[in-house]
């Protein structure tokens, strides 16, 4: 399409030295001949015409590309002109003008699109050139603001994505801070448990040497504290292997893994996540040992167990419930988390599928489900 969008130099004829393809759709010669003539007369621009009577015809060229305007006679026989723009206007690509031939411009034909109507005796007119060069002058400029919006949205949307991706970039390294911390705090918490688990079992030994000693049920009592704290010990020492196990983060081998001591470590660091917002219930089947890195299983664990919490309502905590299984499948082993609440909205999750992604359902969430 060759759209006038400027205004060029005069030529000696008094032409602005432009030149511009009409394509007249016209219902008579007589009308062809009207047309020419005045564009011939026209100073705006040097018209060539082509004319025709058939629509097809005229759509076959419009769809070419050799036309700058096309002027329809709205009155085409055995057309409406409602039907006629319809069929041009989607498909031509270029300004439309067309001409009737009284005074009352059918509003059938500006519902279809029309901008620019004449009337049949403006046809011997010089006018009809102004007419005919400022239509495809506002096309193309209608053109090029259309060509401008688009890329306007393009780049918009490029710098949306580029700052999604600066947020998961920052978020992914706020995590590796945070791994790196966790390990130091895991490594600092293991020197002191160790020896408050030797003085702990050197002080039950001491009370079981009590016995007979005082009386017994004081010796019970004491032994059963006692017990209780080295159980305690014994979760915080469980704890403080998972988080080393979790803040390594890719740091492991792949090896041979049980799912159900993945299940149980990961259920070991959201334990305080879960307990307020639902009841856990895990259903561990014995199945096949699993071949994979057990930081990351653990970490798609404990994602998996976090967007389950969050998911489930605030309200009474035995109402809601997260449930684990794990088993041998069909087709090899399987893990399975499911929760009582509304889940996550289909385009959250897709969303939300990638590892560095930011969580699902609420900021502090540590990555997608």
């Amino acid at each position: 399409m060759r759209a006038v969008s400027q205004r060029g130099e005069s030529n000696n004829d008094g032409t602005s030295g432009r030149t511009v393809h009409v394509l007249h759709l016209a219902a008579n010669q007589g009308d062809e001949v009207l047309v020419r003539s005045a564009l011939r007369r026209s100073r705006h621009a040097e018209f060539v015409v082509s004319s025709t009577l058939s629509l097809d015809e005229a759509m076959a060229q419009a769809l070419s590309g050799t036309a700058d305007v096309i002027l329809v006679d709205c009155a085409l026989a055995g057309h409406d002109g409602s039907d006629v723009l319809a069929t041009l206007l989607p498909v031509c690509g270029v300004a439309v003008v067309g001409y009737q031939h009284d005074e009352h411009t059918d509003a059938g034909l500006l519902e279809a699109g029309l901008e620019d109507v004449v009337l049949h005796r403006d046809l011997a007119s010089a006018w009809l050139g102004r007419v005919l060069f400022h239509a495809v002058a506002r096309h193309g400029l209608h053109s090029e603001l259309e060509a401008s919006e688009q890329r306007l949205r393009q780049e918009l949307d490029a710098a949306q994505r580029t700052r999604e991706l600066e947020q998961r970039l920052v978020l992914a390294d706020r995590l590796a801070s945070v791994g790196l911390l966790a390990a130091g705090v895991a490594h600092e918490i293991n020197n002191p448990l160790t020896y408050v688990q030797l003085n702990l079992s050197w002080l039950l030994d001491r009370i079981n040497a009590l016995e007979g000693q005082i009386e017994p049920a004081l010796v019970d009592e004491m032994r059963a504290t006692m017990t209780e704290n080295q159980e305690g010990m014994d979760h915080i020492r469980e704890v403080v292997k998972d988080l080393s196990s979790f803040a390594r983060a890719g740091g492991d081998k792949i090896v041979e893994l049980d799912l159900a001591d993945i299940v149980r470590s990961a259920c070991n660091l959201v334990r305080n996540e879960l307990r307020h917002r639902a009841e856990l219930v895990l259903d561990l089947e014995p199945c096949p040992l699993i071949v994979g890195e057990r930081s990351r299983l653990i970490q798609l664990t404990v994602n998996l167990l976090v967007n389950a919490a969050h998911a489930v309502d605030d309200g009474d905590k035995r109402e809601s419930r997260v449930t684990v299984r794990s088993g041998q499948t069909d087709d090899g082993v399987g893990l399975v988390v499911e929760d009582s609440g509304c889940g996550i909205h289909r385009r959250t999750w897709r969303a939300s599928s990638s590892p560095s992604s930011p969580p699902a359902a609420r900021a502090e969430a540590p990555g997608s489900a």
